[in-house]
């Protein structure tokens, strides 16, 4: 599996390599090793978009949900349009400080921004079943993915 070892060594600054890196320890469970690169991406390029989101679903992966939060929230100061990032903000304060009316705000951003928003199609993309699960079972109980077939303004 491509790590990006060489492509480091030959450009050590380049945040882009370290997102994509990320996002291998991601895929492969090392969620201490994403973080790790995420945060690298981030010291050389503050204004990275993708490593701001990804470093804040990574930290809930991780456990993280203070620092999840922290981080989303900074990203959604500068991108309010992120939907997934709001999902996992809910997410977050949820399992933070069960916070519930912040949860709920959150989640009421995201079914604005997207009605037919998707935890399931959220998590797809990672290779692990265990993050997966986790993930879509977190953003759920956050509120920001309720079960659109139980709602009556949704037709399939």
């Amino acid at each position: 599996m491509w790590t990006g070892t060489q492509a480091i060594r030959l450009n050590p600054g380049d945040p882009d390599v370290r997102v994509l890196r990320a996002g291998v320890y991601t895929d492969k469970g090392q969620l201490d090793e994403a973080i790790r690169e995420y945060e690298t991406a981030l010291s050389f390029d503050p204004i990275n978009d993708p490593a701001w989101m990804d470093l804040g679903i990574v930290y809930y992966l991780a456990g993280r949900p203070q620092d999840a939060a922290e981080i989303l929230k900074q990203n959604l100061d500068q991108r309010p349009d992120r939907v997934a990032a709001w999902a996992v903000l809910a997410a977050a304060r949820q399992a933070e400080l069960g916070s519930t009316t912040q949860a709920e705000e959150a989640a009421a951003e995201v079914l604005r921004l997207n009605p037919f928003f998707s935890a399931e199609d959220l998590a797809a993309p990672y290779a692990q079943p265990d993050l997966r699960k986790r993930l879509t079972a977190g953003l759920q109980r956050g509120g920001g993915c309720r079960n659109l077939l139980g709602r009556p303004d949704y037709l399939p």
